[in-house]
């Protein structure tokens, strides 16, 4: 058992890894963001610590159970499910072809849906604290979009502003940056694009990039960060 303070408050966390869990970045990150007007965390019981299979040294999934106490009238006895995995980004990535538009997909097996499916191009920001730096290595690393398309950073434009997204806030923290680029191209690099095979074997990822026509996107996709990302595009103010 470990005893913590969070903002002069005293707060209790049990179970395994322990130690671990609290130093993390994705639960010290976590403990941050939480609203204390609203409420603070009373008791967290850790139940299940995971490190990157390719980067031991980083927590990247703590499961807990956090019993709120609130700082108003309204009271919550009894404990939440929390499922901490960090923030991560998403990339919406234009190609205009003869005057055409189109958008680049990765097609890629999902275990926890049991399927391959199509996304935009995403990854988590790990260690790293500029969102950019991370939408620019993945697009790079899923789709060879730096090297082959010659997209920079001066071509991230963000949604949203500065705020993130939540896909399922009743038990994860995960919170999503979305950007989109776009970028004229010829048709030898179109189809040097369509069909490539991507991504780092090290991750084990099997990536396949799937260009498509952008009035189509939604016809190839159920994914949600896809499209919430195509829904802030289409009402963004710039």
């Amino acid at each position: 058992m470990e005893t913590i303070d969070f903002k002069g408050k005293l707060v209790t966390v049990t179970g395994s890894d322990v130690q671990v869990a609290i130093a993390s970045k994705i639960f010290i990150s976590w403990l941050n963001s939480i609203d204390p007007a609203v409420f603070f965390p009373r008791e967290i019981e850790i139940q299940s610590v995971d490190v990157s299979f390719h980067n031991k040294e980083r927590v990247a999934f703590i499961k807990m159970k956090v019993t709120p106490c609130s700082t108003s009238t309204v009271t919550y006895p009894h404990p939440r499910v929390v499922f901490l995995r960090g923030d991560a980004v998403v990339a919406l990535p234009i190609l205009i072809v003869e005057g055409k538009r189109f958008v680049v997909l990765v097609n890629q097996l999902r275990i926890p849906v049991g399927k391959v499916i199509n996304e935009f191009l995403a990854g988590t920001l790990e260690d790293v604290s500029d969102p950019r730096v991370v939408i620019l290595r993945e697009i790079e690393e899923e789709a060879k979009l730096v090297s082959i398309t010659g997209f920079t950073s001066d071509d991230i434009i963000p949604l949203n502003g500065k705020r993130k997204t939540f896909s399922s806030p009743g038990t994860m923290d995960e919170g999503t940056y979305a950007f989109y680029m776009e970028k004229e191209i010829s048709q030898e690099i179109f189809d040097q694009l369509q069909g490539l095979s991507a991504g780092l074997e090290e991750e084990d990822e099997d990536i396949k990039v799937t260009i498509v026509p952008y009035d189509d996107v939604v016809k190839y996709c159920t994914d949600t960060k896809t499209l919430a990302t195509l829904y802030l595009y289409e009402h963004r103010n710039d």
